[in-house]
């Protein structure tokens, strides 16, 4: 944040670092090596407040919103930044995989937890799981690059021999190009976030494909009292 030290997220909370303050011109610099020195280039990440980097890692922004036609375009004049470090952890899934299995039968899931911590760790590591050990055909729709992190097509996190990757675009989108290409038997996104997220899960659950999907949340309770989860 400018005018503060630099500060980390730790297991016990949000602690400051000893150091100056950081300043505008190091949050520039940041975004330029992130944006690979092209900001025009991740302008449509940028106007979701995020890029994703090599490794799927993420940077979150915040700045001064510039508008165009009613919709965000870019940040401009930031303010502060979050680097989000992605880490795998095989086996973080083993203790949960019983309770995902009725008669046999792998059942869809959502895993639900506030932010920061693990859902997307916890998802990846079910993914890679389903397709190394239960040898299942995966489709992921990786949003924002961050579950499996391609790199010219290689993902940086390993998910299995059996996964498929659409990266680049809505989930709703990916989902669907997924279930009519690629003949999944489960297909795993992050962060179910919007009417269209759910309504493609809905066509997706229905066509006999398992769903293993994200959500923000603090408990089952309060995601059934919110309208957009009711259909799931």
């Amino acid at each position: 944040r400018v005018g503060l030290p630099m500060a980390a997220v730790l297991p016990e909370g949000e602690r400051a670092l000893a150091g100056p303050p950081v300043t505008q011109q190091e949050l520039e610099q940041l975004l330029e090596l992130a944006s690979r020195a092209s900001v025009h280039a991740v302008l449509d990440q940028l106007s979701r407040g995020y890029l994703t980097v090599q490794g799927g890692h993420r940077v979150g922004l915040c700045g001064t919103v510039a508008l165009e036609d009613g919709a965000v375009r870019t940040i401009r004049k930031l303010s502060s930044a979050a680097v989000r470090v992605a880490r795998q952890f095989p086996g973080a899934a083993e203790e949960v995989l019983p309770s995902l299995l009725e008669g046999g039968r792998l059942e869809s899931a959502l895993i639900l937890a506030p932010p920061g911590l693990g859902k997307t760790t916890l998802l990846r590591d079910l993914i890679r799981i389903y397709s190394d050990q239960w040898h299942l055909r995966v489709g992921v729709a990786d949003e924002r690059g961050e579950i499996a992190a391609l790199h010219k097509g290689i993902p940086q996190f390993y998910l299995g021999a059996t996964v498929d990757v659409i990266e680049g675009c809505g989930k709703s989108e990916a989902g669907i190009l997924l279930l009519r290409s690629m003949n999944p038997q489960v297909i795993a996104m992050d962060e179910v976030t919007s009417p269209e997220d759910v309504a493609a899960l809905s066509v997706i659950a229905h066509c006999g494909t398992a769903v293993l999907a994200t959500a923000h949340g603090q408990s089952v309770a309060e995601l059934c009292r919110r309208p957009l989860y009711q259909t799931l």
